[in-house]
């Protein structure tokens, strides 16, 4: 069905709408973080679970009126989110998120790599990360202050930042089947 929201609250209260008697479970992401946006809608979909998107915490707090399923915070920056009576999982990033799947008993075989800081070059493939990670049921890997530049060798700096961060994702989950690189030589 077509429907128009102007706002967040909006979009949050058509989507609380359309899945109501059906949620489970919903995930909440600040429009801050856009590393944690891109993990978020890739956790969503794992876990078939509505995607909340707020500017702050007041914005979906009032959500938990749909029903008293627990609700799972992606950043750093909504720590300290409320949901009423529901529980509340926060989870500050890819390594606590991981651990989550696992605790939850969710295999991901497939894990899309992408930086989150092409956003400032004309191709932003980042963004094409969780849609690679939801068709295929994995998650999205963010990789973190990892610098935009062609890498002059295997064992460049920011080459050894992804290998870091893949080896703590892959402490926690095990190796997955599939690894993506989304992104650009730009």
């Amino acid at each position: 069905r077509e429907h128009t929201c102007n706002n967040l609250k909006e979009m949050n209260e058509f989507i609380a709408a359309t899945w109501a008697g059906e949620i489970k479970l919903a995930v909440v992401v600040s429009t801050a973080d856009y590393s944690n946006a891109l993990l978020a809608t890739s956790l969503a979909c794992l876990l078939q679970a509505p995607l909340f998107v707020t500017e702050n915490a007041g914005d979906v707090s009032e959500l938990t009126d749909f029903g008293s399923y627990p609700v799972v915070t992606l950043g750093e920056d909504l720590a300290d989110f409320k949901a009423g009576d529901a529980k509340v999982v926060s989870i500050p990033d890819i390594v606590k998120a991981a651990a989550y799947l696992k605790d939850e008993g969710i295999a991901v075989n497939y894990i899309a790599l992408t930086n989150p800081l092409d956003r400032k070059t004309k191709l932003k493939l980042s963004l094409t990360a969780p849609i690679y990670a939801c068709a295929h049921g994995g998650l999205v890997l963010p990789l973190k202050d990892v610098a935009l530049e062609k890498a002059k060798a295997l064992d460049a700096a920011p080459l050894n930042k992804v290998k870091e961060q893949l080896k703590e994702v892959y402490e926690v989950l095990g190796q997955p089947r599939f690894l993506n690189l989304v992104g650009s030589t730009e």
